[in-house]
C-alpha cells in the first residue's frame, strides 16, 4: 500500500493529538545478535526484550507473554488488542523467523503497538486502516529504525518482507518523525531525492531564516488572495445598494399608488381620470408580466454564487427572510405563512407583498437544465430542417437533371426515326463496330 505524505502527515497528526506527549527518544534494543552465527533466539531473551519494549511505550505496567508459534506464512506475529485483563500482553511470534533477530523486534514493536492505539481509544472505521494506524504508530513512538532493519531482510538465504505499507513509505515517515519530533538533522536520516517536497519542506523547517521567509511569504499570498475577494465582496456590495435605491424608490412609488387609489374611491373621487390613469396603467403592466431583466441576472449571480460556497464550504441553507424594500427590515420567515401576502411595514408603513415562497436552488437547477434542454432540442430540430432542405434541393436537381436527360434521349430517337431506312441500317452497324473496337481494346490491356 502506497500513501503519499500529506497521508502520512495526517495520521501522523491524529496520534500526535490522541496519544499523550512524550520525549521523542529512539528505541536501542538490549540483545545484539548477528543473524549469521547466533543459532536461534529464545523465548527468555524474546520476552526480555519485549518487556522492555513495553515500557518504552508507556505500557511499563505490563507484563510481557511473548511466545513462538506455527503461524500462517502471511503473518508474522499476531495479538488481541485489549485482551489484557490479566496483566500480561499476549503475543505470538511465526516460529519460522526463530533465526532472524530483527524481524522479531519488528514484529513485537508491530504488535505492540496494536495494543497502545486499542487503549488510547483509536479505532478507525475501516479495518485495513487499523494497519496503517499500527505502522506509523510504530515510528512515531521511536521504533522507527527497528522497522527498517526488520521489514526486509535476508538471513541465512532466508527472506523476509514484512509490512502493510509500501517501503518508501517507512522511510519518509522515519524522516519525518526524526526530524521534526526529535530534532535530528536531516542529513543524517535524509531521502535522497526519494521526494523532493519532503526534502525541500524539512530543508525550510530547518533553517530559521528559511522558515521565517516562507511564514512572511505564504502570509503575503494568502493575504492577497483573501484581499482580493473582499474587494469583489464590497464591490458586490456596492452594486447591490444601487439596486436596493432603485427598488426603495419603486417601494415608494407603489405605496403611494396603493393608498390613493384606496383614498379616491373613499372619499368619492373615483371618477377622476387621473385615478383612471392609474388604474389603466397598472392593468397594462400586469399583463406584461414577464420576468423583470434585474431578476434574472441577480437569480443566476446568486445560483452561482451559492454553488462556489457550497463545493468550498459545503451545502448551506439559506436564510428565506421577508425582507422590506424600502427601510430592509427583516421579517423571520415563521412570521408569515408561505405564498404571497400583503403585509405593512411595521417600521415604515410600507405595504408590499411578502413572497415566502422558498427559493431552491435545485428548482432553479431544473429550470436552467430545462431551458439548456430546450435550447439543445431546438438547435437540433434547426439542423434536421436544414438537413433536409439540402436533401430535398438535392432530390429535386437530380430530377431536373434526368427529365432533361430524358427529354433529349427522346428528341435523338424521334430524330433516327425520320431518317430513311438505309441510313438507320448504316448507323446501327457504326455504332457496334464502335463498341466492338472498345472492347479489343479493353481486352488488350487486360492481357
Amino acid at each position: 500500500m502506497f500513501m503519499s505524505p500529506k497521508e502520512i502527515l495526517s495520521y501522523l497528526c491524529d496520534l500526535e493529538e490522541k496519544l499523550p506527549k512524550r520525549e521523542y527518544k529512539i528505541y536501542k534494543e538490549s540483545h545484539k545478535h548477528n543473524d549469521y552465527n547466533f543459532s536461534h533466539v529464545t523465548p527468555g531473551e524474546m520476552n526480555e526484550e519485549c518487556q522492555k519494549m513495553l515500557a518504552f511505550a508507556g505500557m511499563g505496567s505490563y507484563k510481557a507473554d511473548a511466545r513462538f508459534a506455527k503461524l500462517d506464512d502471511s503473518l508474522a506475529g499476531c495479538t488481541t488488542p485489549g485482551d489484557t485483563a490479566d496483566g500480561f500482553v499476549h503475543i505470538e511470534v511465526n516460529i519460522n523467523m526463530q533465526d532472524n533477530w530483527k524481524a522479531i523486534l519488528a514484529t513485537l514493536a508491530h504488535e505492540i503497538c496494536h495494543q497502545v492505539i486499542h487503549l488510547h481509544g483509536i479505532r478507525p472505521m475501516i479495518n485495513n486502516m487499523t494497519e496503517v494506524y499500527t505502522e506509523l504508530c510504530t515510528i512515531y513512538l521511536g521504533f522507527g529504525q527497528l522497522i527498517l532493519d526488520g521489514y526486509n531482510t535476508n538471513v541465512r538465504g532466508v527472506k523476509h518482507n514484512l509490512g502493510y505499507l509500501n517501503p518508501n513509505n517507512y522511510k519518509v515517515t522515519n524522516h519525518l518523525v526524526a526530524v521534526v519530533c526529535g530534532g535530528i538533522s536531516s542529513q543524517s536520516t535524509s531521502l535522497f531525492g526519494n521526494d523532493v517536497m519532503v526534502d525541500d519542506a524539512v530543508r525550510i523547517w530547518e533553517s530559521e531564516d528559511d522558515r521565517k521567509e516562507f511564514n512572511k511569504k505564504t502570509l503575503e499570498r494568502r493575504s492577497e488572495v483573501f484581499s482580493e475577494t473582499m474587494r469583489y465582496i464590497s464591490n458586490m456590495e456596492s452594486l447591490l445598494d444601487i439596486y436596493r435605491q432603485q427598488l426603495k424608490q419603486q417601494a415608494d412609488k407603489l405605496d403611494k399608488d396603493f393608498i390613493s387609489f384606496n383614498d379616491a374611491f373613499r372619499t368619492g373621487q373615483s371618477r377622476s381620470l387621473r385615478i383612471f390613469n392609474t388604474l389603466y396603467t397598472a392593468y397594462c403592466e400586469g399583463q406584461n408580466n414577464e420576468k423583470d431583466g434585474t431578476n434574472k441576472v441577480l437569480e443566476a449571480a446568486l445560483y452561482n454564487l451559492y454553488n462556489d460556497v457550497k463545493q468550498r464550504v459545503g451545502v448551506v441553507e439559506l436564510r428565506p427572510d421577508v425582507v422590506c424594500p424600502s427601510c430592509g427590515k427583516r421579517y423571520p420567515y415563521r412570521e408569515i405563512n408561505k405564498g404571497k401576502m400583503t403585509v405593512k411595514c411595521g417600521k415604515c408603513g410600507t405595504h408590499f407583498v411578502a413572497d415566502t415562497t422558498d427559493w431552491s436552488p435545485s428548482q432553479v437547477q431544473r429550470q436552467v437544465e430545462q431551458r439548456r434542454i430546450a435550447k439543445q432540442k431546438k438547435q437540433q430540430e434547426e439542423l434536421d430542417a436544414y438537413r433536409y432542405q439540402i436533401t430535398a434541393e438535392e432530390k429535386a436537381a437530380a430530377w431536373r437533371e434526368s427529365e432533361c436527360l430524358k427529354q433529349e434521349l427522346t428528341t435523338i430517337r424521334e430524330g433516327i426515326d425520320k431518317l430513311p431506312r438505309i441510313f438507320r441500317w448504316a448507323l446501327k452497324n457504326y455504332i457496334h463496330r464502335q463498341a466492338d473496337k472498345v472492347i479489343k481494346t479493353h481486352k488488350t490491356k487486360e492481357k
